[in-house]
């Protein structure tokens, strides 16, 4: 019985923070204007739930199946032979984005978007959503109709402004990403 007891208390309080962890990644999309399945496909999708109420026992599982459905999963994610020493576009980053993981390139695009930092304490080094760590979305294009998912997210220096939309740029990035998700990271 005390075995039970203590999955219970650590399986509950990892299934309460995955949940709070889902929410404000939802209510972030939201904020910044992305449909919830561009990141998830609402709180209900998120995770399944298996094992029975009587026993008081039970696993909390992400929902992989259904993650891997959104974002940019459903694009190729070819190789490379190689680092390309010429600056690529945001397609080329989506289509190679699982061999560039972890590469420092150069990227070319034109600002889709900004969200900077707001009025708020940034001597306290802590990031919040009220103060976020400025960004930039970066597209191939800002024609009304382009494939949004292919608006890649460039991360900036704290306080590093200067950007407009509509601005063509070539950056200097470091790579992270996966099979369904890229963020890149200024780094000169």
């Amino acid at each position: 019985m005390r075995t039970i007891k203590f999955y219970i208390h650590l399986t509950l309080p990892a299934a309460i923070v995955f949940c709070a962890i889902a929410a404000a990644t939802l209510q972030q999309a939201r904020a910044m204007n992305h449909s919830p399945s561009s990141f998830v496909n609402g709180a209900g999708d998120l995770f399944t739930q298996d094992g029975s109420a009587q026993s008081g026992s039970g696993t909390v599982q992400a929902n992989v199946s259904r993650s891997e459905a959104s974002g940019l999963a459903n694009y190729a994610d070819k190789p490379i032979s190689s680092i390309p020493s010429q600056s690529v576009s945001m397609r080329y980053v989506v289509e190679h984005r699982s061999a560039l993981n972890g590469k420092t390139i150069t990227v070319r695009g034109v600002v889709a978007r900004i969200v900077g930092s707001s009025t708020g304490n940034v001597s306290t080094g802590e990031q919040s959503m009220a103060n976020p760590q400025p960004r930039i979305f970066v597209a191939d294009n800002t024609r009304k109709r382009r494939d949004k998912n292919l608006d890649l997210i460039v991360l900036l220096r704290e306080g590093e402004q200067g950007y407009s939309v509509g601005q063509k740029v070539t950056l200097r990035v470091r790579v992270d990403s996966n099979k369904i998700a890229v963020v890149m990271h200024k780094v000169s």
